[in-house]
């Protein structure tokens, strides 16, 4: 079996899958105003001098409404306008006298996260979309972007001069892809899904995702004037197969012929999909059996995994119930859209099971419970005809890809002569890790499976990289930690192979991605036992890595007329609490200084249980949900250190790297608890002169033993602020609660009096400084 790696294909593929539909008209509807003209107005070359009105107003989408994303409009005169999308894709930015178009508009950020353009020749409705980057491409001869960031009168002018050519290069090449033109003005034109404007655009996007191109790709090519279909070949590409059904006798239903046909011929001409078979999660009712014998009993509205295929109204949902799955057509789909959902966020429109992956290969899947690299299912085969319709499908699904009650398990042969048990096995070795160095490191194989016989011997070894500690890892779960690093940190590629009953073998290789202390990172950090730890009575150590990660914080926050002219910081940073009754809840921590102030590098504010700091959205209920039962922490105090801060002078809202360190203790009944909550949060921080921390103490120990290390010997440049302890390595069962001296200085654990000899543990040491920077040191202690 080839095993093909996407683990990071659905990050990069959102975009490609979601453009199929553009969906514009979907994600709100709106007058038609806007476009006419191209600039009239008395030698103003182009520029209007008519007395600007109200609104430049639309809609943002790629296939998906771009929700949420930022939106700024460039008129050649007036200053910048900027509004944001709501969960529709719709905006609208308020014109004053003072602004004259045309203008310029750029969509940023957001959910699906793109940055589009677009051009308005008068006030009224403009869409944003990929076609209209596309215009724009081809009129500027070059990036949108760059023409943006400089708009001016002379360039409106240019843009407008050269639009109805650009409009209808842009049109002539997309109807040579998509083999159908379409009727509407792509900057204020208004369509209807299922309409024949629509399906120009979903056979578009079914045209570049099948030729595994993106908006960039078409970009670039626009551009230059090139032939776009030389880029992204036509859908109405001749395949050299026979067949019979619904075909024409010498092509596959208008699509390209797989390149490898699946091990079970078909006589059906079919398309062979190269998909990389998506679970989403989708929230509807009234769902109807698309098969030969209904057997389904409506549940009510609640949230399925499901899969779906095909297009142009004619797709097929599989949709697990409480057993097995079952295929499943929602009628309403005829001249409508399903509106799919990856966790919170909304992904498409239309989905179909495209990738670079080709039938009978293993496929992986996001999503809860199916995060990415995880195997969900094996794909044999799936066709359909030219017009979206089913002919035939055939996977397996491992029990662990639903998540929740409705577990996606079992198999699903539709029209398939593929047998419904196979003598095959995969293993799963799970999506890659990011993580810092001196850390507890667990790796899950637990998601391997074999449709048809047991898993029963599993190991883990190193092919490349920093060399990790595998002793614990003859098994799916393997239990290790990441090592001290030199600056630039190291990447460690490990490979699990599992052997079923049977003697049927597979193998599946993961990464681990470690940062030093010292490289350039964003992350975000939380440890401790109060406000922003687990309440479980064990503490937590939630880590966040994201080198891309930007956090963007608003000059005003909107809090009142006590705020109203005031610039306050404010960072907000999503994390996972646990409560004491184990319900998982999302809160926000909000980083801010005192009574609004401005913070800045290197200012350090102590807050009290009276003082104006706020170190939460709603403290107390945050408070009550991540603590002991029965304890009520209505009152905290704590400190707040502000490291490294650079701001964008341009606009002093968007921090573009900072430091930041958050200590905070619970006050119970007007008593300090020891255990403090500490949370880390870094920008595209760069560290310097960081702490070095070491641990002295003896490396043996007997059952039923202590424990003792020492952390005095630790140094550092700045005031040592913070010492925190960690078990890294070994069963915490095995040992007692850590006793630690009220500075860190000392920490002391027993070991149980019936711990094997040979058994090893490993502390971690982390040394926070006063200006947030951190050491680690690792120490092992082995039982005699």
């Amino acid at each position: 079996m080839q095993r093909v790696d996407i683990k990071n294909y659905i990050s990069m593929k959102i975009f490609t899958v979601t453009i199929s539909a553009f969906l514009l008209v979907a994600c709100g509807g709106g007058g038609g105003g806007g476009g006419g003209g191209g600039g009239g107005g008395g030698g103003g070359g182009g520029v209007s001098n008519v007395e600007a009105p109200s609104t430049l107003s639309g809609v943002a989408a790629v296939g998906a409404a771009i929700a949420n994303g930022s939106v700024v409009a460039h008129c050649v005169s007036g200053p910048a306008l900027s509004g944001t999308t709501d969960s529709s894709g719709a905006f609208s930015l308020a014109l004053t006298a003072t602004h004259l178009p045309p203008c310029m508009l750029q969509v940023s950020g957001g959910s699906p996260s793109v940055t589009l353009h677009s051009f308005a020749t008068a006030s009224g409705r403009v869409n944003i979309s990929p076609i209209t980057e596309l215009v724009l491409s081809r009129v500027l001869a070059g990036s949108p972007a760059v023409a943006f960031g400089s708009f001016s009168a002379a360039q409106g002018a240019s843009i407008n001069s050269g639009l109805a050519a650009a409009k209808s290069y842009v049109a002539t090449q997309i109807a040579a892809i998509a083999g159908a033109s379409s009727t509407i003005d792509p900057m204020s034109g208004v369509f209807v899904v299922g309409d024949a404007n629509d399906k120009v655009l979903d056979a578009l996007g079914l045209a570049m995702v099948t030729a595994g191109k993106t908006i960039d790709d078409l970009r670039v090519g626009a551009s230059t004037g090139a032939v776009l279909s030389g880029i992204v070949p036509p859908l109405n590409t001749s395949g050299t197969g026979t067949g019979t059904g619904t075909g024409t006798g010498t092509g596959t239903g208008g699509f390209p012929p797989a390149p490898r046909p699946p091990s079970t011929t078909s006589s059906k001409n079919v398309f062979w999909l190269r998909g990389d078979g998506s679970i989403f999660e989708y929230l509807t009712s009234n769902q109807l059996i698309y098969s030969e014998t209904p057997s389904y009993q409506p549940l009510a509205v609640s949230l399925y995994k499901s899969i779906k295929i095909g297009f142009g109204g004619n797709e097929v949902e599989f949709l697990p119930n409480r057993t097995l799955p079952t295929i499943y057509r929602d009628p309403s789909t005829q001249g409508g859209a399903y509106e799919y959902k990856l966790g919170l966020n909304k992904v498409a429109t239309s989905a179909w099971l495209l990738d670079g992956l080709y039938p009978g290969m293993v496929v992986t899947t996001p999503g809860r419970g199916c995060s990415p690299g995880i195997n969900a299912y094996y794909l044999h085969e799936v066709g359909i005809d030219g017009n979206g319709r089913v002919l035939n499908f055939a996977a397996d699904f491992s029990y662990n890809c639903g998540g929740g009650d409705n577990q996606l398990q079992g198999v699903v042969r539709y029209n398939s002569t593929v047998p419904s048990v196979l003598q095959q096995v995969f293993a799963v070795a799970g999506a890659d890790v990011g993580t810092g160095e001196g850390k507890l490191l667990v790796l899950d194989g637990s998601r391997s499976w074999s449709p048809a016989s047991k898993i029963v011997k599993a190991h883990w070894t190193q092919e490349s990289g920093p060399s990790l500690d595998l002793s614990q890892c003859a098994q799916l779960i393997c239990k290790t930690y990441s090592p001290l690093l030199p600056n630039g940190g190291g990447i460690s590629k490990l490979k699990l192979t599992v052997e079923t009953e049977s003697g049927l073998t597979s193998s599946d290789v993961v990464s681990v991605i470690m940062k030093s202390n010292l490289d350039k990172q964003s992350k975000f950090e939380v440890w401790g036992k109060g406000f922003i730890a687990r309440g479980d009575g064990l503490g937590s150590d939630n880590n966040f890595y994201d080198s891309s990660a930007k956090f963007y914080v608003p000059k005003y926050l909107s809090l009142g007329s006590v705020y109203e002219n005031q610039t306050i910081e404010r960072v907000n940073v999503a994390i996972e609490g646990l409560s004491s009754s184990g319900n998982v809840g999302r809160y926000n921590v909000a980083l801010m200084s005192p009574k609004g102030s401005t913070l800045a590098a290197g200012e350090y504010w102590d807050f009290g249980t009276g003082g104006g700091f706020e170190a939460f959205d709603d403290i107390s209920s945050i408070a009550m949900d991540n603590v002991g039962s029965g304890a009520a922490c209505g009152h905290q105090i704590g400190n707040l250190l502000i490291g490294d801060l650079d701001r964008d002078p341009n606009d002093v809202g968007n921090i573009r790297s900072m430091s930041a360190f958050l200590r905070i203790n619970c006050v119970v009944l007007g008593i300090v608890e020891e255990n403090s909550s500490y949370a880390r949060i870094w920008l595209n921080h760069q560290p310097s002169n960081i702490p070095v921390a070491k641990i002295s103490g003896s490396n043996q120990v007997v059952s039923g033993g202590f424990i003792s290390l020492s952390s005095i010997n630790s140094t550092s440049t700045r005031r040592l602020d913070t010492k925190v302890w960690r078990l890294v390595y070994g069963a915490s069962n095995d040992l007692s609660a850590m006793v630690l001296s009220d500075d860190g200085d000392y920490m002391r654990v027993k070991v149980g009096s019936n711990v094997a000899r040979g058994t090893r543990f490993v502390f971690a040491l982390d040394v926070i400084d006063a200006a947030g920077e951190a050491g680690t040191d690792l120490f092992s202690v082995v039982v005699q």
